[in-house]
């Protein structure tokens, strides 16, 4: 590439490797502050699976409070809740609390004797990192030999040791001593704070430990093993391969992302259906009394049902990417809703993620190069939007890919891209500029050059020019007893000459013939005053050429003259020839006239011919001779040509 041209090895590495520094601290950057964000506003717009039918909220509302009493509950409201929910026929009751401290001794104790009875139990139990708290080693033992989980550990030392727990907190023994299944509910939570994954297992004194939502699954499917690895589980029954969930590693936890539900109504981004704990309580007191219950019974048959506190005043809500205020057993039961859908988001690890969005950098490159600015325009627009759509179909079937990130890339590759790529094209058009103005008038390239993102077609146009017709006298005759190099020396300094001069008064040099040449007067260069400028520019030739002839005698040169015819009229103007080759010329009957007119210079013995239209436009600055009326082939009409004698006005006419 011409960019490395000028560039040495050393050089070349220095500035690859401060790209690539580059790169990875903008890509690092964007997914650090700005990709949390925008995966939120990607869930909220893709999130459109409901909640499953089969798992429903039982909430510790405001109204709940209000109508059975202040927290702290007794406890015996709560083995009321378990025991109609239980009787029900629900399949599994997931307590999201920690039962911590005495309450009411009597009730307590209550409480815990009844606690045994309720099989479809999982109880809620927290875990902790802090290394100043440790159980006691029968306690351990105890928590170990009834629910630690069956695993085939293949997971990494490394990721073990940094998902580490010390400990778990302390309950009544009782309560643990009673329990058939436990669940880790611990949340996880972000640097902003928010929750978009959890924890499936807990791993503490070399055992794991479920989750709360994976204990519920693991339940109710009478799981045999599990596979761990470093990125995915795999979970098995005696039939088989039950399920297979992907896993993220973070700097302390293996996690798993959550998919998100859409509402069970339009009033909150709850999934699932909520009953107020209170109407429970009241249903299992009024079943007692033999009256009817608030909550049928069916309500709950071969369901999961998911308890935990909603209320503001028990601090249990959570920011999602759904809302700022999602209460933590509604998230519970988003997660079981997952497990159990088999429903998983699979975080895509970086070099996925390069990948696709170098995908999408490379279309963007050829959309650049090789279409115009404004078609490329177009088509980028395009790729930004499909890219977007391309996130949310990946989210919608459970991949999570970058959004932010590859955008700030799209708009640095746009703007390096196209300053390039105008900067490359800028310096061949000067490139060719200079080229084609050593075969082609400045102005005419000038036009040609504004045209090259388009196609240069075949035609042209018709106007009104002067044509200037300029022939060495006896060029033919000296010029066979001269070296052809000493003949194109002499033309290239008489053309040297010369076509400065022509400039000068804004005409333009068509080409040459021979050593002949064909000016034009108000193309391209459009000048009102053409016939006027181009006499002007006739005399002043002329006395250049006094200039030179004197040079090249001295030089012992040829001694040259010139004559010269001057015509106005309309011409065909523009390009002629195939698609593939072309001449930028002028044709028509004005340009026949003027070469007419000036080969009477030598039967006239004059220099300077101009024809009668010519004149009309410039007799008020001219002193002249008529001369003849001179016949033209194909005209049945003379024409009136003139010899100049003396320029009124001696200044180029503007």
């Amino acid at each position: 590439m011409r960019i490395f041209k000028y560039l040495n090895s050393k050089k070349i590495i220095i500035l690859s490797f401060t790209g690539l520094f580059l790169f990875v601290f903008l890509y690092i950057f964007s997914v650090k502050f700005f990709e949390k964000n925008a995966y939120d506003t990607v869930v909220k717009l893709s999130t459109n699976k409901a909640g499953s039918d089969n798992i429903i909220n039982v909430v510790i509302d405001d109204t709940s409070i209000k109508e059975i009493s202040p927290m702290p509950w007794k406890r015996s409201l709560y083995s009321q809740m378990f025991n109609y929910i239980e009787k029900s026929g629900a399949k599994a009751i997931v307590f999201d609390a920690i039962l911590t401290g005495q309450n009411d001794i009597n009730d307590d104790m209550a409480f815990l004797s009844d606690i045994s009875k309720f099989q479809n139990l999982v109880a809620g139990v927290n875990f902790s990192k802090n290394l100043n708290l440790k159980n006691n080693k029968d306690d351990i033992e105890y928590f170990s030999n009834h629910f630690a989980l069956n695993i085939n550990d293949k997971m990494s030392n490394n990721y073990k040791e940094k998902t580490k727990y010390t400990s778990y907190q302390e309950m009544f023994p009782e309560y643990i001593n009673n329990l058939y299944t436990i669940g880790a509910v611990n949340t996880t939570l972000e640097n902003d704070g928010a929750v978009r994954s959890f924890e499936p297992f807990i791993y503490m004194e070399g055992k794991y430990y479920p989750s709360l939502p994976l204990a519920v699954y693991l339940k109710l499917n009478d799981y045999k093993y599990i596979n761990l690895y470093d990125s995915y589980y795999e979970i098995y029954s005696k039939d088989g391969l039950l399920a297979t969930f992907p896993l993220k590693q973070t700097k302390t936890a293996a996690v798993q992302a959550i998919k998100w539900l859409a509402p069970y109504d339009k009033n909150s981004w709850i999934a699932h259906k909520q009953i107020k704990a209170s109407d429970v309580i009241k249903s299992e007191i009024n079943m007692m009394n033999g009256q009817n219950p608030i909550i049928a019974p069916n309500e709950f048959k071969d369901k999961i049902v998911v308890i935990g506190a909603t209320a503001n005043a028990l601090y249990d809500l959570k920011i999602t990417p759904l809302t700022v205020n999602m209460p933590g057993s509604t998230i519970q039961a988003t997660i079981i809703d997952n497990l159990f859908s088999h429903d998983s988001v699979q975080i895509v690890n970086h070099y996925v993620n390069i990948l696709i969005m170098l995908v999408f950098i490379g279309f963007m490159l050829l959309l650049i190069f090789k279409l115009t600015p404004v078609l490329s325009t177009i088509g980028i627009l395009f790729l930004s939007f499909l890219y977007f759509y391309t996130t949310l179909f990946a989210y919608s079937h459970g991949f999570a890919i970058n959004v932010t990130t590859p955008y700030l890339f799209f708009i640095l590759t746009s703007i390096l891209s196209y300053s390039y790529k105008f900067s490359v094209e800028d310096y061949k058009k000067e490139k060719l500029k200079k080229a084609m103005t050593k075969y082609i008038n400045t102005n005419v390239v000038d036009d040609i050059i504004k045209s090259t993102d388009e196609e240069v077609k075949l035609g042209g146009k018709k106007t009104e020019v002067t044509i200037l017709m300029a022939d060495i006298r006896g060029f033919t005759k000296f010029s066979e007893n001269l070296d052809p190099n000493e003949v194109t020396m002499l033309l290239n300094e008489y053309f040297g000459l010369m076509i400065p001069i022509i400039e000068q008064y804004k005409g333009s040099v068509n080409k040459f013939i021979g050593d002949a040449i064909l000016a034009v007067f108000n193309e391209p260069i459009k000048d009102k005053n053409h016939p006027q400028n181009a006499i002007l520019c006739a005399t002043k030739m002329l006395s250049a050429l006094q200039t030179l002839r004197k040079k090249w005698k001295s030089e012992d040169k040829p001694d040259i003259g010139i004559s010269i015819g001057i015509n106005t009229g309309t011409v065909f103007i523009g390009n002629i020839g195939t698609p593939n080759h072309l001449e930028y010329t002028v044709i028509g009957d004005t340009v026949n006239v003027a070469s007419r007119i000036e080969s009477q210079n030598r039967q006239f013995n004059t220099q300077i011919l101009i024809s009668e239209t010519t004149y009309e436009y410039a007799k008020d600055m001219l002193d002249v001779i008529k001369i003849s009326s001179v016949p033209i082939r194909g005209r049945e009409k003379h024409i009136d040509i003139y010899e100049i004698i003396n320029i009124l006005e001696a200044n180029e006419i503007n």
